[in-house]
């Protein structure tokens, strides 16, 4: 059967076993190039492993040395996977359209497909909030209230982190019942040339509550920890002496700072300045393009879910979705480069390297 719509021709093929597929000859106004496509996603392909063994190396240089392994760690090693499991599940995505991108997909491949990619992105990406807003919560609390009792590493490691697993994966399990690829129009987002996917369509019973609780994770959460950070900056500034709790050889002590920036201590202020502030503030900071993509992507799929009329809106959504792709990436790369900017032992390690490559 072959349809015409606006001016582009449809050819949907009904197969014996009830298999449906799709095939379509789309003008060059009506999507970005496939020479542009096949080229973003090569680079898209090579940025990705990058990404991957940079937080695979972090993880290594962080179990490796046992003597300086705190709290903090524990959590940065937890952001870091979710950095992996968002940067695999993207890799596969776009290494699937490198080898199929002259291939047209079923209706039931392709929507599965898609439904996988939208919980691997939304995953991560709510353990990654989440575990930032304990790391802000816990830096004020040390700040404030440095004599009470701390959380061991032992309950962070069991129940902690795999709480936030758990929560996170409760958060993007809806999309799977709510994304409903047989009472949508999927015209409007059929996969062509490795194109895009989205959220096809909600429930409407299950939209404002979904919706509530993605906001929540989104952006009240990055709004807390800089609140918090916000008030941490302003206790640090106010005050002229803070106790710290200092780890020394798997012992805490307490250590009195002054933080006088007229008697040459210049150096202790600017390090517990960023201990405390910079992490949860710079890491909220660089989530929020990330939150503000995810949910511009999801909202524009409550819209009218008839077949688009203008070309342009397809091509616009089709960049939308790659612009979207580099700000994950670039939140993947964040953490790997604060890392090794603040990290001196894992700085010599590569200086070294680098020594060695030269020679």
């Amino acid at each position: 059967m072959t349809l015409n719509w606006s001016n582009t021709e449809l050819k949907l093929q009904i197969h014996s076993n009830n298999e449906t597929t799709l095939t379509t000859d789309l003008p060059t106004i009506f999507s970005i190039p496939p020479s542009t496509i096949l080229t973003v996603n090569c680079v898209m392909v090579v940025l990705m492993l990058l990404s991957l063994i940079c937080n695979l190396r972090i993880i290594d240089v962080l179990i490796r040395d046992r003597l300086r392994q705190r709290h903090y760690d524990y959590f940065i090693i937890n952001i870091t996977l979710s950095n992996i499991v968002l940067t695999f599940g993207n890799l596969i995505y776009f290494i699937v359209l490198l080898v199929t991108f002259h291939q047209h997909f079923g209706i039931t491949t392709l929507f599965s497909f898609c439904k996988f990619i939208l919980v691997i992105q939304l995953l991560p990406y709510s353990v990654h909030m989440i575990t930032l807003s304990l790391i802000s919560f816990a830096q004020h609390r040390r700040l404030r209230h440095p004599y009470r009792n701390r959380v061991s590493t032992q309950f962070i490691t069991s129940y902690t982190i795999p709480l936030i697993w758990i929560i996170s994966l409760t958060l993007a399990m809806p999309i799977l019942p709510l994304s409903d690829p047989k009472t949508s129009s999927w015209l409007k987002y059929h996969q062509y040339y490795g194109f895009y996917c989205y959220i096809t369509t909600f429930i409407p019973s299950y939209r404002r509550i979904y919706f509530s609780i993605y906001v929540t994770v989104a952006f009240i959460l990055p709004i807390i920890m800089i609140i918090y950070s916000g008030l941490d900056a302003l206790y640090i500034f106010n005050k002229t002496s803070i106790t710290m709790p200092v780890h020394y050889h798997n012992s805490n002590h307490e250590l009195n700072m002054s933080l006088d920036r007229c008697d040459g201590r210049k150096r202790e202020y600017l390090k517990i300045c960023k201990k405390i502030i910079g992490l949860p503030l710079i890491s909220c900071l660089a989530a929020c393009p990330q939150a503000f993509s995810f949910f511009y992507m999801a909202y524009t799929t409550l819209q009218d879910t008839k077949s688009p009329t203008d070309h342009h809106q397809v091509t616009n959504q089709g960049l939308y979705f790659y612009i979207s792709q580099f700000i994950i990436l670039f939140n993947c790369y964040y953490h790997p480069v604060y890392f090794l900017l603040h990290d001196q032992k894992l700085r010599r390690r590569l200086c070294c390297l680098c020594y060695y490559l030269r020679q």
